[in-house]
């Protein structure tokens, strides 16, 4: 139905678009045409792991999303054991999805969690993607989106750490609440601050309307 899914993203003309089993970038010059959104492109597969550079710098590219489902079974992984460290056969290819979005300035989406409702499960698996440094996780049901806000929004006293190292921030290296702290340092806090700045707008204008 591929031709049929073009054709409805382009009369309903929506702000971005999902091109699944994406495994070079030409595939992403199939739906160039396609309106003037941006797409997220999903890594699904081992060719697309080792070409996910490659896909994110693709102008119509906007970001990649981790499909973890399909890429497990082409990777033959075994179902494992409900004691088994978590992701672990996968973690390789996530982080490669990270480091191709990083390199590319593209934003990157942990993959679904499918047991909708093992909400202490979800909170987890969206946790330890944040902490890979995924920018958010694709989701398959509306009780995964408060959990999910919560993993990857910043705490109350981050936003205060992060406000008073931008404060106190020099030329060069600083000494900051008894650690050494760099112009990255910096620059990560104030990303943090823009960030939730830009949450919260989100958050006045769906009030407003």
């Amino acid at each position: 139905f591929h031709a049929e899914d073009l054709a409805a993203i382009r009369a309903a003309a929506p702000d971005l678009a999902v091109l699944p089993k994406v495994t070079s970038p030409a595939e992403l010059d199939t739906v160039a045409g396609i309106g003037a959104m941006p797409w997220l492109a999903m890594i699904e597969t081992p060719d697309a792991v080792f070409d996910a550079r490659a896909i994110a710098a693709h102008p119509r590219c906007a970001g990649l999303i981790a499909g973890l489902n399909d890429l497990a079974h082409t990777m033959r992984l075994p179902t494992a054991p409900s004691d088994a460290p978590h992701r672990q056969a996968l973690m390789l290819a996530m982080q490669m999805i990270v480091l191709a979005a990083r390199a590319t300035g593209k934003q990157c989406f942990d993959g679904v969690y499918n047991a909708i409702d093992d909400a202490a499960g979800f909170a987890h698996e969206a946790t330890q993607a944040h902490l890979l440094g995924f920018d958010g996780k694709t989701l398959i049901h509306p009780t995964q989106i408060d959990p999910c806000n919560a993993a990857f929004a910043p705490s109350a006293e981050e936003l205060a750490r992060a406000s008073a190292l931008v404060a106190a921030a020099g030329p060069g290296a600083t000494r900051f609440a008894g650690e050494m702290v760099e112009d990255m340092h910096v620059a990560a806090a104030q990303r943090l601050l823009d960030q939730q700045q830009r949450r919260d707008a989100r958050r006045a204008g769906g009030a407003a309307s």
